[in-house]
């Protein structure tokens, strides 16, 4: 139940946020968080469904920053 809560409040997010810019469809969307990382599998669905590029899913900020600033 609790999962169907949390895929509900994510589609709504895809529906509602992202969908309103055009870029979304052009660049990869990334994800970062506790939240994004343990539900990766249903933020990954959703990418699908909304014929969106899989960015990285991070769980921690700073890995993103190491790997960017480390080049």
């Amino acid at each position: 139940m609790i999962e169907n809560i949390i895929e509900d409040g994510l589609n709504d997010f895809f529906f509602q946020h992202l969908c309103k810019y055009k870029e979304s469809w052009k660049l990869p969307i990334h994800f970062v968080g506790g939240v994004a990382y343990g539900f990766r599998d249903i933020v990954k669905e959703l990418v699908g469904v909304y014929e969106f590029e899989q960015g990285k899913i991070l769980k921690k900020p700073m890995d993103g920053l190491i790997e960017y600033y480390s080049k």
